[in-house]
């Protein structure tokens, strides 16, 4: 394991989630709702969040969400620091001049998201239902207790197909999208600059969740509701009550947050290694 990109991957994990996690929270409301015909907007979900339960309630699920965020970061550049690494070492070996393509870190980083939505699977399910729970005082240990006792431990693992639809395009486009962003719209050299590199994190972060949200959907319906319907039945029954636009319920939400957080990823991750190569008296 790379500790350099390990802890990269923890810190800005921890950046992430501190932008984001309001913003998660009213997203999966309106994904979890049952509202039949047109569903409240987020800013009217946010509002009735704060009035019924408090502005607490806002970072409800923190803690799942930070061990999910941890858990998926680590995996996430630890994985693609390995395949880069494979990759310039069996095609670019030998060759000084030898760069990976935007589109060979496009695919890199859909293989990383194989390996992510296993990974991060468990604390989903943890950080969905307790996002979605009106009542107060519900922990984490609570509900794996609860979901445990309904399902068994398979219970944990509920929504790993859609978390695989999803997490497998997303990163696909976010590593591809950011390091185009990087070469062919930002200054020369814009990926070592911190702000720069956060604009780029946000912008990747911002398309992919924009594509990929109707399988988030479905990720979210499987969690909290469980039963035993495939992806696409559960994307048809939501298709069925709410029409298409059911499939994009939370949307603005969730690509409103993509900047901030995923920004803030990217801003994090440069940032620790800058730290850490400074600690261990490597070049930056």
């Amino acid at each position: 394991m790379d500790l350099r990109e390990t802890s990269a991957g923890v810190f800005g994990a921890l950046c992430c989630i501190s932008c984001g996690q309001p913003f998660d929270v009213v997203k999966a409301r309106l994904q979890s709702s049952n509202a039949h015909g047109k569903s409240p907007g987020p800013l009217a979900v946010a509002l009735q969040t704060v009035r019924g339960e408090g502005l607490r309630a806002l970072f409800k699920g923190f803690t799942p969400a930070l061990a999910s965020s941890v858990t998926e970061n680590i995996v996430v550049w630890s994985v693609n620091s390995f395949l880069r690494n494979q990759l310039e070492a069996s095609i670019g070996a030998g060759d000084e001049d030898f760069v990976i393509s935007n589109q060979q870190q496009a695919l890199l980083g859909a293989l990383t998201g194989c390996v992510s939505a296993v990974a991060i699977c468990p604390a989903e399910v943890l950080k969905v239902r307790q996002q979605t729970k009106t009542v107060r005082g519900a922990t984490s240990l609570q509900i794996a207790t609860e979901v445990v006792r309904e399902s068994g431990v398979r219970g944990l693992f509920r929504g790993v197909g859609p978390l695989l639809a999803r997490d497998v395009p997303f990163y696909f486009l976010f590593f591809g999208a950011m390091e185009t962003f990087w070469d062919k719209i930002a200054p020369d050299g814009s990926e070592n600059n911190l702000l720069w590199s956060a604009v780029g994190g946000g912008f990747g972060g911002s398309l992919a969740w924009a594509i990929v949200f109707p399988f988030d959907v479905a990720k979210t319906r499987q969690q909290v509701y469980g039963g035993r319907d495939t992806m696409l039945a559960t994307m048809r029954g939501v298709v069925r009550k709410d029409g298409i636009q059911g499939l994009y319920r939370g949307w603005t939400p969730a690509v409103l947050r993509a900047f901030p957080a995923n920004g803030a990823l990217v801003f994090g991750v440069h940032l620790w290694r800058n730290i850490y190569d400074t600690i261990m008296g490597e070049d930056i």
